[in-house]
């Protein structure tokens, strides 16, 4: 990695989320891509190593590596689907 950018930005408003740093990697990949990878944390110092997973075909944006993970997502679609199958299983509800 070659340098990390560190950007504050503010939302001007009642209710909304106060200042919040993005940090900006700029990377020196074999290829030249992913050229940058932003987060909003500093991921390593300039001159450090990030592992970096991207989709060569660039279908996808880079993100650290083991960064994300499809069990959460997996787990949310378990439990929806349980759900609807109480919801179904009990029936309409009726004035007895």
């Amino acid at each position: 990695m070659r340098e990390v950018q560190e950007q504050k930005t503010s939302s001007a408003g009642e209710g909304l989320p106060g200042e919040r740093t993005v940090y900006r990697h700029v990377l020196n990949c074999p290829g030249g891509y992913p050229a940058e990878l932003t987060d909003r944390r500093r991921l390593a110092a300039a001159g450090g190593e990030i592992r970096v997973a991207y989709d060569p075909r660039r279908r996808v944006s880079p993100a650290p590596e083991g960064a994300s993970s499809p069990w959460a997502a997996g787990l949310g679609a378990v439990v929806l689907l349980a759900l609807s199958t109480l919801v179904a299983a009990a029936g309409p509800f009726r004035d007895e």
